[in-house]
């Protein structure tokens, strides 16, 4: 279901701006791709971006943060990326903390 609507959002961004980017429109496609190879490996890998508190283990605070004061995340920047739910850490997320 969600596959069939991601394809379908897609599709209509493209209709809607076919003198778009061609990059832009590559980059779209292979993000889908790694996506959906996220999502049917068993167990799936998982993106967390449940986090309330800073950790310097699993988060990097965004450039304009100031690292002494960052205690409570604010936002994502972009999530931390596991090889599956609540497993190993891959990448860190990056968060606005203050």
């Amino acid at each position: 279901m969600m596959c069939e609507k991601l394809t379908l959002e897609f599709t209509e961004f493209v209709q809607r701006h076919p003198h778009e980017n061609k990059v832009v429109q590559k980059f779209m496609n292979q993000c889908a791709k790694v996506t959906w190879q996220m999502v049917i490996q068993h167990p799936p890998m998982w993106l967390s971006v449940d986090d309330q508190e800073f950790d310097d283990e699993k988060h990097k605070l965004w450039w304009s943060c100031d690292h002494a004061a960052a205690n409570c995340i604010d936002f994502f920047v972009w999530p931390a990326l596991y090889d599956y739910k609540r497993g190993n850490l891959l990448i860190k997320g990056c968060v606005y903390a203050s």
